[in-house]
């Protein structure tokens, strides 16, 4: 499982937004830079940020879930789907996924990041006059502070409904 791992831990994608001014990298299993077309940051409004992010999250996530995939098939593994759970713990932990409701948010609480139904649908909050307040690279920091939160929840979450489910025993 070693050389998984390090295949994991060296993924590398990158999605643009659906307008073309917002571009997302993701680097192993956390570190996430987001870059904007030069101007655009002072030219946007939250109103017009939230849409493009929450589009850039589905499209990383997306990118994220083939490249594990690949990566696993090519490593002699593979992956199982919630159509072919046979067992009823199995069906109950797909369940569970799909229930899951993971939440981040930067430090500043000025960007918020939630998903929901099995990581389908996504929403972004920017808290109103954050763009004015922050600077871009500030505001960066601000979006991956709460990419990475979100993500460790879901990861979290995921681990506890592992435990619940295939072993309740150790859940108190």
């Amino acid at each position: 499982m070693g050389e998984l791992a390090d295949r994991l831990d060296g993924l590398r994608m990158s999605v643009r937004a659906p307008n073309g001014e917002i571009t997302v990298e993701l680097t192993g299993r956390h570190e996430l830079r987001l870059a904007f077309a030069p101007g655009y940051y002072d030219r946007a409004s939250e109103h017009d940020l939230e849409p493009q992010l929450t589009a850039v999250c589905r499209l990383l996530w997306v990118a994220r879930i083939r490249e594990v995939e690949a990566a696993v098939s090519e490593s002699g593994g593979w992956t199982v789907r919630a159509s072919s759970a046979q067992s009823p713990a199995a069906q109950a932990y797909y369940q569970g996924l799909e229930a899951i409701e993971a939440r981040g948010a930067s430090a500043d609480g000025s960007v918020e990041v939630v998903a929901t139904r099995g990581m389908r649908e996504w929403g972004v909050r920017i808290t109103a006059g954050t763009l004015r307040r922050l600077k871009e690279a500030e505001f960066a920091v601000c979006a991956a502070e709460a990419a990475d939160s979100l993500i460790r929840d879901q990861l979290d979450k995921v681990r506890r409904l592992r435990l619940e489910v295939y072993r309740p025993e150790l859940v108190a």
